[in-house]
């Protein structure tokens, strides 16, 4: 593979010292064919002779060292590799414009910082300095990368070809087909697909609407379509998607700040915007972190993590994004002085993701039922009391209490759903946590607690144990009728103590009448490992520990997990006492897809040692593939089996 480059003979070389450095002009440049082998060794030499190149030395030494590890172990065909999987992974509303930008290449970052370097010593001289040499370096590099662009591109394009001559036929009569399709129907499925795609629906209607003239005709009489408006849109695409939507449509409303600080195009956004605020049914707020330098040393962060290190790095952006959630929030209010008063009458969703602690929430809307929360809570404000439904990430012990205050102060809420969202670190292991108590909260029915991947399982004692046995016992949550338990385990060799800890937390005792603190009549289980995700094969046996004296109330068990299902009973086997005030009547095995005739023995096996299998009335079989039906008939029994694929 040939490639055209320009290099500097004399800067291959070792520059003179300061003493010695030649007034005379060097040969210019001069254009030579260059393989791809022989321009990374002319990058290499000029590298090792005028030192690292400044962009070089900002990145993370761990995350060089893992690529320079990766590319010696894989070679060239590690980029084949990793490009293959960030195209399977990327969502396909993905902007590669504006993921790959060149202020984002190492190349590219300091680009303008070597020019202004190199141009100031352009004064009818001849140029003799080491930055010239980096740039010339980092050029060689450019040229071979848009070489190695190009190369790709080519082969891509042919294997293309192949699969467009292959499924041809195929593409040509599935087109016929969907000719066949109801306009109508195709409405649902475009407005299904729109509403996937949450606030990047805007791009989806736009492309939809340019397939054909048959799918813009249906685009354009499908209202619905256009009714996502985003704050980081254009007034052309804002006053096309209000035109296009007709008087009718209610909006999806997507608003992010970010350290651009464009107010500017906010107050745009408003003025354009605030006419149609009373026919908004959705509305997502999200302040998102700047990204967080190349030496932060964290290949792999979550958004409150990007956010902490994100206000300890960049304290003025952190502060001017703040400051951006504010005057987003405030506008709301009425705090802008040519829009007063904002009134959602619609309104029925409202998300927040923001980290910020001293959001107000001052505005009207009568009709607001679910809220989805992240970062620091807002005070209880007359907005929420109308709330059914408050899902919440948990991102701090710190903001516990503050919560079950929030949670008290909506006396209309029927589900609540918790996330532990704060990482667990292992230095807190051991630590007790104590929550004071929330005011009774009777309108709740149905709780969700959600423990996704805690890497806990270093003692016996685990921290996540400790937190939510304390946050549960600070619950009063007297009427609730479900209880579901969302439990995701990451260390495969310690899984089983994990679970055997987790287990007994979701089910607090009372210390003062030893009775459970959590008493609804029906609880559902889903435990998931990552490698379920990964979709990568696991022979880790866990096991799922349920103590019966904690779940006396509960008439209906659900399971979902990856782990065999035993139960227990502390202390005596088949007490007469719990026995007979034990209510399960009925156990729901749904997608256990590990689960084998042996799992199922083990479990029924278990009720009978606790003296529960003979008031139990069914047992359900759910997508339960590996459990044949005829085996799980012997196992079961005819009266008790429910079984369905």
């Amino acid at each position: 593979m040939n490639v055209q480059v320009h290099f500097v003979v004399g800067f291959l070389a070792p520059p003179p010292s300061r003493a010695t450095r030649p007034t005379t002009c060097p040969q210019q440049p001069r254009s030579t064919n260059l393989n791809l082998s022989t321009i990374f060794t002319f990058a290499t030499m000029a590298f090792r002779n005028h030192h690292s190149l400044p962009y070089m030395q900002g990145r993370n030494g761990n995350t060089q060292e893992g690529t320079s590890e990766f590319v010696e172990k894989m070679g060239a065909m590690g980029l084949l590799y990793v490009l293959e999987e960030v195209v399977r992974k990327q969502e396909s509303c993905t902007d590669f414009a504006e993921v790959f930008k060149s202020n984002k290449w190492i190349l590219g970052e300091k680009i303008e910082e070597l020019q202004l370097s190199v141009g100031n010593q352009f004064d009818g001289e001849t140029p003799s300095s080491a930055k010239f040499a980096e740039l010339v370096a980092a050029s060689c590099e450019a040229d071979a990368m848009v070489a190695v662009l190009k190369t790709l591109t080519t082969i891509a394009s042919g294997i293309q070809a192949q699969y467009d001559q292959v499924l041809g036929p195929s593409v040509s009569k599935l087109s016929k087909n969907i000719a066949s399709i109801p306009d109508e129907l195709l409405g649902v499925i475009f407005e299904a697909a729109v509403l996937k795609e949450g606030r990047e629906g805007a791009k989806m209607a736009r492309s939809l609407s340019h397939v054909s003239r048959r799918f813009r005709n249906v685009a354009l009489a499908q209202k619905n379509l256009w009714a996502t408006l985003r704050s980081n849109g254009s007034e052309e695409e804002w006053d096309m998607f209000i035109s296009r939507s007709g008087p009718n449509a209610e909006f999806r409303i997507h608003i992010q700040t970010s350290t651009s600080r464009n107010l500017r195009k906010w107050d745009a956004f408003i003025k354009c915007c605030w006419q149609t605020a009373f026919r908004w049914t959705t509305l997502t707020m999200t302040r998102l972190p700047p990204p967080p330098p190349r030496s932060s040393g964290f290949p792999s962060l979550g958004y409150f993590d990007m956010l902490e290190i994100s206000s300890r790095t960049y304290p003025k952006l952190e502060q001017e994004m703040r400051s951006d959630m504010e005057f987003v929030v405030k506008a709301f209010n009425g705090g802008d002085r040519e829009v007063r008063a904002w009134h959602f009458p619609r309104l029925v969703e409202l998300e927040v993701r923001s980290g910020d602690s001293d959001i107000d929430f001052s505005w009207t809307s009568p009709n607001l039922q679910v809220l989805r929360y992240s970062g620091q809570l807002p005070d209880p404000s007359a907005v929420f009391t109308t709330l059914t439904n408050f899902r919440y990430g948990i991102p701090s012990t710190f903001v516990v209490n503050d919560l079950l205050e929030f949670i008290a102060s909506m006396p209309n809420l029927l589900d609540l759903q918790l996330s532990l969202s704060m990482e667990i670190w292992e230095g807190s292991l051991g630590r007790s946590y104590h929550f004071a108590p929330s005011p009774p909260c009777p309108s709740i029915v149905s709780f969700r607690l959600l423990v996704p991947f805690p890497r806990v399982a270093r003692s016996q004692n685990c921290p996540s144990d400790g937190i939510i046995s304390a946050l549960l016992r600070a619950l009063r949550i007297p009427n609730m009728a479900k209880f579901s338990a969302f439990i995701g385990v990451d260390d495969q060799s310690e899984g089983s103590e994990l679970l055997n800890s987790v287990s007994c937390a979701l089910l607090p005792v009372d210390i003062k009448d030893v009775g459970s603190l959590i008493r609804p009549s029906s609880i559902d289980y889903t435990i998931r490992k990552r490698t379920d995700y990964n979709n990568q094969p696991s022979d880790v046996l866990w096991t799922f520990p349920v103590p019966l004296e904690r779940i006396y109330t509960v008439s209906c068990l659900t399971f979902s997990t990856c782990a065999r299902v035993i139960f227990t009973h502390e202390g005596h086997t088949g007490e007469d006492g719990d026995t007979e005030r034990c209510q399960l009547r009925e156990i729901r095995f749904s997608g256990c897809e590990q689960m084998t005739i042996e799992d199922l023995r083990l479990t029924i096996q278990s009720l009978k040692e606790v003296g529960a299998w003979d008031t139990l009335e069914r047992i359900v079989l759910e997508l339960c593939d590996l459990v044949e039906y005829c085996a799980a008939l012997e196992v079961v029994g005819m009266e008790r089996l429910r079984y369905s694929t």
